[in-house]
């Protein structure tokens, strides 16, 4: 499944006000980097890997994974460059797609 923000609806006032006053009383720092600012950022990658997978997944949560790209053309990348394409394999794709699934053929 991807998910994908640019089609969705401006964001509220409330909203970026959360996420200004959030911002603004606890940085977040590089969650590949050592310190307080860093780790708070991985807790807080940690609780949104487990919000987005009790979501989509519920009870079957800890048979999935999610993986965080930069938009549709990573994820798609990543996919292609490891799916376990064989004889049996079938890449199908809809008449209308973003021209990064058209680059996996």
């Amino acid at each position: 499944v991807y998910l994908d923000h640019a089609g969705a609806a401006l964001p509220l006032a409330s909203q970026l006000r959360a996420v200004a006053e959030d911002c603004t009383t606890r940085p977040l720092g590089n969650p590949h980097s050592a310190g307080p600012a860093a780790g708070a950022a991985s807790a807080e990658l940690d609780r949104a890997r487990s919000l987005v997978l009790a979501h989509f997944c519920g009870s079957h949560a800890p048979d999935w994974e999610v993986i965080w790209t930069a938009g549709a053309t990573a994820s798609l990348r990543l996919v292609a460059e490891h799916f376990q394409f064989c004889g049996r394999s079938a890449l199908l794709m809809p008449s209308a797609c973003h021209t990064s699934v058209l680059g996996m053929r």
